[in-house]
């Protein structure tokens, strides 16, 4: 949810990898987490976009955030998200 996790950038980089392979996949980033989610602030995440991130700790392709959703009104904007 945007909290700083060693390696996340690794396992984006492998969605990104699988994505390409497969063809069909559109892989979606939320901008600092939560917030991101909830307002609806989102990037494709292409091999293009974060190949400045490869190998770093973190999650500094997206940014951090709030680590959950607090009220009611957070968890529908979330659910009509996804």
């Amino acid at each position: 949810m945007g909290r700083q996790a060693p390696g996340a950038n690794n396992v984006v980089d492998g969605l990104i990898r699988f994505a390409e392979k497969r063809g069909n996949v559109e892989l979606i980033g939320f901008i600092n987490g939560v917030e991101g989610l909830v307002k609806n602030m989102h990037v494709t995440m292409t091999k293009e976009s974060f190949k400045n991130y490869v190998n770093l700790g973190g999650i500094d392709y997206i940014g951090r955030g709030p680590s959950e959703l607090k009220t009611q009104e957070q968890r529908e904007k979330a659910a009509e998200r996804c």
